[in-house]
């Protein structure tokens, strides 16, 4: 199976209910977030979203939610759906953020996970956070 991450807020905006969905079945792990915070993150390009890619269709996997102030960006949500978990779909999409982050001149991405969340945590210190 092959994963891709689409940004922008065109090829972003049919995900944005299934983002939504997902997260809030997470709000223990991924705290809450207003229904309108993923349309807005969507339509500024702050919204990556994983995708699987069968034939002729393409289904939510996961997606990175960020935002920030030039020159720092700020990680507030990473999600992958059970099914496709430890298949690397999170560091696709982290990875994918740090190089755009790169490429546009960022100088930092920071991301805050609780203590007591071990796997987010580890997750974070493989990605070299």
């Amino acid at each position: 199976m092959t994963f891709i991450v689409l940004k922008g807020p065109r090829p972003v905006a049919p995900f944005i209910e299934s983002v939504r969905t997902h997260a809030d079945s997470e709000k223990d792990s991924l705290g809450f977030l207003p229904d309108s915070a993923y349309s807005q993150a969507a339509a500024s390009g702050k919204l990556y979203i994983a995708v699987s890619e069968g034939v002729g269709e393409q289904n939510y996997a996961g997606h990175v939610l960020f935002g920030g102030t030039y020159p720092h960006i700020r990680v507030f949500q990473v999600y992958v759906i059970p099914k496709h978990r430890r298949r690397r779909i999170a560091s696709l999409l982290v990875q994918s953020l740090i190089r755009d982050a790169e490429d546009d001149g960022y100088l930092s991405i920071s991301a805050r996970v609780a203590t007591d969340l071990g796997p987010a945590n580890a997750f974070w210190q493989h990605e070299g956070f």
